[in-house]
Formats: structure tokens, sequence, C-alpha cells
């Protein structure tokens, strides 16, 4: 008897493309072992005759030309072509019939054919198989030792085209390198399969009473590993957090969702909070998770109400959201998370969880230590920090140099290859978005520049607006609102530090840093506001060996003025995030997303699909820094003339 088949949930017809040599059969049979009965091959029609051992109905439909012809005029194929005088095409009727007897279609289908079936109605997945670069291609073409130079050359010309055009947006739902067999067929697995969502056993170990150490990347879902245990367990989850935006995007989410949530912090007006205060007071409260700042933590009518929560055993948990900021080597460290100790030696038995994007290993171990979670009752989930959907870019300047001209090129582009991607408009135009929206963010360090580049940007008929701490709260919010619902003029944000955390808007395509950021962390965390949705984004960074020192004499005057050295451990990590940053950016001879794995401290190298400008031309990339740098001599030279000791203090927000 045949095993029984398990089916993905998604059944849609897969299309595998990739060049010729790259091992598609390969990864196609290991995936049909594992999964027998699953998957089955359309039967192709061809205008050629049978070869020795071949069968009509089993190799191929051999048929004549005016029938073959006959199909093309009755749309009977979603895509034919043409090889050496024969005709070949795949059976939309075929594929139609074996998805309605419950297997899933795949087809080894090139280039040509992919763009024939995007623009049909088949509703299908599409899957590029990538070498890991050119060179290993060809000699892998070479290495079959059964082919003419000649035959060669085409299937190399062949392969550059295909390579091309898997870099356009929208073509491919997932592009897998086939550098390791194994690796690329477990990576081909997850995708027809999907994986079982890390959500569930962080859920899980929750729910059980366990203290949890999450770290997962921007776009993860963490949210969701406090808020499913809430909506379940008994009692409320205090979630403490300093994002205004967070709480108040999560706790309207919520509301609509008919779930009972509310947040006291700087922006809650006072009858609101006498009604969640009068709700905590009954000692059996209504509300399953109330979000609140670190600070108001500290505040003795808070701790009042929660102790007579805790002691009617209604508290149910503690969920700290951007846990990085408890610790002193955490880039953004904040005094008043020191103080959420308090909730340990307070209610020993209440589980706590820790949440963050960025923690080193010293800042994992240092909160651990802080909060006072103990090993025996403690789960720790540290997801990989790679995003493979973004392409990160450095590009060199000096202070001689506007970068506005190379970035209005680059954007433009961006608006050409879109207006040309026929397939890429139909799928916005069928969800209602509009085509020339493209959704990015440039941070810029001084709110003078958000404004400058936003007005240049919008007298090139691009809808940019500022966003910075001078101004006011009300513009802010319409700004704000008005760009997380793609509405005309507000497509791109120029922002400062002070926009983005909290915000959840999934279609952001570039994030561009038009000098160096303050830290690591935070650059990490910036440009991982791009590609929320799993789709190609562009993150852009603008960098110059000036702009670097100045970064650092900012943090050698903060250093200063802490005459009583309080803080030197918080100094000394500042410095060493951002000397690894510049390092990141000079560094011309590693993938950026190995380089920005190896910071959070994972020896795996993370894929690159061509997703970062190492990976895509070395050679150029080395030759961009030679040419756009200035020479540490002169830098150094101009640093002593005390060049670089001003400049972002009047109007940097911090």
């Amino acid at each position: 008897m045949a095993p029984t088949a398990t089916l993905p949930k998604d059944v849609r017809p897969i299309i595998i493309s990739g060049p010729s040599g790259v091992g598609k059969g390969t990864l196609y049979k290991m995936l049909q072992d594992a999964h027998p009965n699953v998957f089955e091959t359309s039967i192709s029609h061809t205008t050629r005759g049978p070869r020795p051992g071949e069968a009509h109905a089993a190799d191929y439909y051999f048929v004549k030309m005016e029938e073959f012809e006959d199909l093309i005029s009755k749309e009977g194929f979603v895509e034919h072509a043409k090889f050496g005088g024969n005709r070949y095409g795949t059976s939309r009727e075929m594929i139609e019939r074996l998805t309605k007897e419950g297997k899933v279609v795949i087809l080894d289908i090139e280039m040509e054919g992919v763009k024939q079936i995007k623009n049909t109605t088949l509703d299908a997945r599409y899957v590029f198989i990538a070498p890991p670069n050119f060179e290993a291609l060809e000699s892998r073409l070479r290495g079959r030792g059964t082919e003419k130079e000649e035959s060669i050359q085409k299937r190399l010309e062949q392969a550059k085209a295909e390579l091309e055009y898997s870099k356009v947006e929208g073509v491919h739902d997932k592009i897998i390198v086939n550098d390791d067999k194994q690796k690329a067929f477990e990576e081909l697995n997850e995708f027809v399969f999907g994986k079982e969502p890390i959500q569930r056993e962080v859920v899980i170990e929750a729910l059980d009473g366990k203290d949890i150490f999450l770290q997962a990347a921007t776009s993860f879902g963490k949210s969701l590993c406090y808020q499913l245990p809430a909506v379940i367990d008994h009692g409320i989850t205090i979630v403490i957090s300093p994002l205004l935006s967070l709480m108040s995007n999560q706790v309207e989410a919520l509301t609509a969702a008919g779930i009972n949530a509310a947040a006291i912090n700087s922006t809650t007006k006072q009858p609101e909070k006498q009604q969640i205060l009068r709700d905590l007071a009954t000692g059996h409260p209504l509300t399953r998770l109330l979000y609140i700042t670190p600070e108001s933590c500290a505040l003795d009518y808070i701790r009042r109400h929660l102790t007579l929560v805790y002691e009617q055993k209604e508290l149910a948990r503690i969920a700290v959201d951007e846990a990085h900021c408890i610790s002193e080597w955490g880039h953004d460290f904040r005094p008043a998370f020191k103080e959420l100790r308090w909730f340990r030696e307070s209610f020993p038995d209440v589980p706590v969880m820790c949440l963050t994007a960025t923690a080193t290993t010293s800042v994992r171990q240092d909160v651990i230590r802080i909060l006072g979670l103990k090993e025996e009752r403690m789960k720790i989930f540290t997801m990989t920090t790679s995003r493979e959907n973004l392409h990160y870019e450095v590009r060199f300047k000096t202070d001689e140099e506007d970068p506005f001209e190379d970035f209005l090129r680059w954007l433009e582009k961006v608006y050409v290859r879109r207006r040309e991607n026929k397939e890429r408009s139909a799928e916005l135009q069928a969800r209602g978005e509009r085509i020339d929206n493209v959704p990015g963010i440039i941070y810029a360090l001084m709110r003078s520049e958000c404004e400058s580049i936003a007005a240049r940007l919008r007298s090139h008929g691009i809808g940019a607006r500022p966003y910075h701490a001078g101004l006011s709260t009300q513009e802010r919010n319409d700004t704000l609102t008005k760009w997380v619902n793609n509405e005309p003029g507000y497509d791109v944000i120029v922002a400062t530090t002070a926009f983005g955390m909290g915000i959840d808007k999934e279609n952001v395509r570039f994030v561009v840093h038009w000098q160096l950021p303050k830290s690591f962390e935070g650059y990490y965390q910036e440009a991982g506001r791009a590609g929320r949705d799993g789709k190609a984004s562009a993150c852009i960074m603008y960098y110059s060996r000036e702009d670097r020192d100045r970064a650092i004499n900012n943090i050698a005057r903060d250093h200063a003025r802490d005459r009583n050295n309080k803080n030197k451990q918080n100094y000394e990590s500042r410095m060493k995030s951002l000397q690894y940053l510049a390092e990141y950016c000079e560094d011309t001879n590693m993938c950026r997303h190995q380089l920005i794995c190896r910071y959070f401290g994972e020896s795996a190298i993370p894929a690159c699909k061509w997703a970062c400008d190492w990976h895509k031309d070395s050679k150029a990339l080395k030759k961009a820094k030679r040419d756009g740098l200035a020479s540490e001599e002169w830098v150094s030279t101009q640093r002593d003339m005390g060049a670089f000791n001003d400049g972002w203090d009047d109007e940097y927000d911090c």
C-alpha cells in the first residue's frame, strides 16, 4: 500500500526555474523522495517524434503541428516555445486535472516560459534556483564533459539573462542558492510545506509558566508571543514598553479584535487612566493586556495596584519589550529599565518574558542577570538576525559631495522598473495599490536636513514629507497616518531617529541612511523597517569618514559631560558599537549579511542571494571605496584641526 500523502497547505502549482546545470532536477527528486505521492510533473506536448524508449502520454504527448497550433489558438498552453525546429508546450488542462486529483504540480520552466506564465491566469508559486556564483555554474557545466564549447557558451549567455531576470522585483516568491545540496533542499522543502512557527513553541513555554528570553529579527512577530498567552491564560499581562506608538497601535488592534487592552503613559487622558486604575483596584481586572512605560512602573500608585492584583493571583506575566534597554551594554540604555527587577523581587512566581531584536551575547547575559531570571525556569530563543529579502549596500562619499543626485537617480530608476514590470503592476492594481507608490524612509541626523531633502524630492515630483521632533504632534501624526495609508504625496518619509519605532508598515521598499547612524544596533533596527512583507527591499547607507569622526566626537562629548564617570560602561559600549558599524561600512571582503550576523554572535553563514553589494560585484565595491572616500591622512589632519568637533548638536534628535 502506498504511504498516505501529506499535502502542503498551499497546493498551487510550483514553477521552478534556474540556469542549466544549477541542480533543479536533483532538488526536485529529493523533494519527491521525501514526500511520496505528493508531487507530479506535467507531461509536455511536442511536435517532434518519439525517440527510442519514449512513450506517448508517459514522456510526452506527441502531436502534429496542426493540433499544437490549435491548442495555442484555444489558449491550451500556459507556456510554449520552439527548440530545434520543434514545438514544446505545457498544457493548462493537464495542470488543472492533476491539481483536482490532489497532486501538487511542479513545472521546470526556463525564463521565457516563466514570463509567459506570468501573463496567464495560472495561480502559481515561483522558485528560482541560483548558483552560488557565476564561476561555480561554469565549473559545473564544464564538469559534465558532455557538451562542446559552443553549447557551453550558449548556456552561459542564457544563464546571465536568467540571473538578471531573477533580480526583477516580484518575479519569484523564493530564490534558493544551491551552494550546499542538503541546505538548498531544506530551504525548498520549507518553502513548499512551510515551517512550524517558532511562536508556537514560545507560547507553549509561556503558558507552562517559564521565563522567556526571545531575540528575533524585526517583522518576526514577537508581540504575538505575549498577546496569545494573555488571551488564553487567566489573569492580566503587563507589557512594559518604551514605545508610545507601539502601545497605541497594539491597543487599537487588540480592542478592534474584541480583546480588552489598555495603556498608561504620558498621553493617557485622566478619565481613561482613572478607569484603568479602578479596574485594577478590584483585584480581578477585566483588562487582559495593560501596556505601561518603564518609568510608570516606578510610581508608587502603579506598584500598589499591581501588588493588589498579584495578591488575588490575577497577575499572569510580565512582558518586557525592547529588553536590550535594560543593559548598560545596550545601545539604547534607559536607567528606568534597571528598576524592573522590582517585579521579580516582589512577585517571584510571576513569569517574565523579555523580547528584543538587537541583543549581543553580553547584553543578553546582562538582561537576564539584572531581571533576576533563573536558568532552571527559563527558555532562551535566539533567532537569526539575517533577513534574506533585505539588500544591503554602502555608498561612499566625502563632505565635498552631495548624495542627493545619486539617490534621485536610483529612485527614478526604481519608478521606471516598476512601470515597465507588467506583472508587478498588475499585482499592485489587483491589491488596490498605486503603481507610482514606492514607500520608503530616509534617515538624516539633523532636522534641517529632513526639511531640505523632503523639499528637494517634492521639487522632482516625489511625494516626500519631513518627520522630526521639531514638528507639532498633530503634524507628525497626520504625516504618519497618511504615509501608512499610502496616500498620494506621502510616499517617502525623511526622518530623524525620532521616527519608526513601533511603526507597523509592511510595504516599505527602501530605507536610506544619509549619514552614519549612532550605533550598529540602531542601524540594524532602522534598516529592518524595510520589507516586513518579505519582499525584496533596499537598505542603502551613505558613508563618509568625516561623518564617522563626527559620530565618535559626539559620543566622546557625552562621556566628557559625565563628570562622575557613572556611565562609563555605556560609553564604552556605544563606542564599540559605532566602531564596528564603521568597520562594517569599510569592509569590502565579506557579505553584509554575514557581517551583521557576526556582530550579534552568530557563527552560521547566512544565505545571501546577491542581496548585498559585495555579492553583486566585490571588485566594483573595492573600487567605489577607493575612489569615494577621503584618505585617512586627510581626515586625520581635519580632525586635528577641530573640523568635526561640532555641527550636530543644535538640531540633533537623540
